[in-house]
């Protein structure tokens, strides 16, 4: 049987470790999330989503269209005053009719959440649509290019912020989004992807505080002008300004691994006692192409000990990423590369808990000439852990 407890679970627990957090100011001396008002009004064209958040290529699905963020946002809190207006029929939509009852729930409310985003196309999915096989999105970017939200769902946002300061925007999408005044003006925003047939209850999850986000971007946020500046037929990671976290040298509007929580998190290592270890090109098999210029001796042999503390006052969970830079620009190295993660189920506020991060590879720490053969350079190398772990030299001797 597919269709059981524990394949909803399952469903569910994905939808919520895939949700981001990217933004949760303080509004008024308080933080909008987690959501303790019993007034609220969810608007925009994807504040009822259930299709639409299956993505593409999935077979037929008639649980979601029970499990909208409307229909999970009803059943969380039985006693609250929910009221729903879209704003804007569809994610294509210039039609602005629907504006004025939109402005007027989230007047009404204590917190407007706006359910914004793309839509996608299949056989299966919902009409009309943004994206998709054969569905490229060139006619939703406007005269300069930008990948912004399409239709009037920007003027949508602005409008409900305009009205009600207190507002969040969910982001419900699969391909890119330059949000730029969003990310600039609003005091919470939230990531969901295309978040499966239990995603309404994952984000009202989210949205609640029943389960604290622990989600990183697993992508870099462009800005909406950064499809003008290199044609989609440049296959180049370096040209322009770069593309990806690993040679993009613009400023995004969020780096890939952001990701907040509703605690807070220090980071430290356990033992920091320098050892040796030795790269030598057997690191490289099994791949003939992979060559050393020297042998790499590193501080630390293994990997790294590192102790997460929960410093705030909730329990939650925390991933740890792993980056490592080089400090000559002439190597050619990236401006950053990932080269390990680990996670951590949830804290108790004051609880610590100790967890293995693996130390950079040789692999990781080379970079590729033009015949696609790797090298090892002479070099000063950083390793950096977000959130409170001092930076370490590994240096090339």
């Amino acid at each position: 049987m597919v269709d059981n407890d524990a394949a909803r679970a399952l469903a569910r627990e994905a939808g919520q470790q895939s949700i981001v957090l990217l933004e949760n100011k303080a509004v008024g001396g308080s933080k909008l999330l987690p959501l303790s008002k019993t007034k609220l009004a969810f608007v925009g064209p994807h504040a009822d989503a259930t299709q639409a958040m299956l993505s593409n290529y999935h077979g037929d699905n008639e649980l979601v269209n029970d499990h909208s963020p409307l229909a999970a946002a009803q059943k969380r809190w039985p006693s609250a005053t929910i009221t729903h207006a879209v704003g804007v029929n569809d994610t294509t939509s210039d039609d602005k009719s629907g504006f004025a009852a939109a402005v007027a729930a989230a007047k009404a409310a204590d917190v407007a959440v706006v359910f914004v985003g793309l839509t996608p196309c299949n056989g299966w999915g919902p009409t009309p649509c943004n994206e998709g096989e054969s569905h490229d999105r060139n006619e939703h970017l406007d005269s300069a290019g930008k990948i912004g939200l399409p239709g009037s769902q920007q003027a949508l946002v602005e409008a409900i912020a305009a009205a009600q300061p207190n507002y969040v925007v969910v982001l419900i999408n699969g391909g890119a989004l330059g949000v730029d005044w969003i990310a600039k003006n609003s005091p919470a925003v939230v990531e969901a992807f295309y978040p499966g047939e239990m995603g309404g209850d994952a984000i009202v999850d989210v949205l609640s505080g029943d389960y604290n986000p622990t989600g990183k971007l697993p992508v870099t946020v462009y800005p909406a002008a950064f499809a003008a500046t290199r044609p989609i037929t440049d296959m180049s990671l370096t040209s322009v300004d770069g593309i990806t976290h690993l040679h993009y040298t613009g400023t995004p509007l969020w780096k890939f691994g952001a990701g907040e929580s509703y605690t807070k998190f220090s980071v430290s290592e356990v033992d920091d006692t320098p050892d040796s270890a030795t790269y030598s090109p057997d690191d490289f098999a099994p791949s003939p192409n992979f060559l050393t210029a020297k042998a790499l001796s590193i501080s630390g042999a293994g990997s790294y000990e590192l102790e997460v503390t929960n410093t705030g006052t909730v329990a939650g969970g925390f991933k740890l990423l792993g980056f490592v830079t080089c400090d000559d620009a002439s190597v050619g190295f990236p401006v950053q590369r990932l080269f390990g993660f680990a996670g951590l189920e949830s804290l108790a506020p004051g609880e610590s808990r100790t967890v293995s991060l693996p130390r950079p590879t040789a692999r990781q720490l080379s970079v590729a000439d033009a015949r696609g053969h790797s090298y090892l350079h002479p070099a000063s190398y950083t390793v950096r852990v977000p959130v409170g772990l001092s930076c370490r030299s590994i240096a090339m001797p």
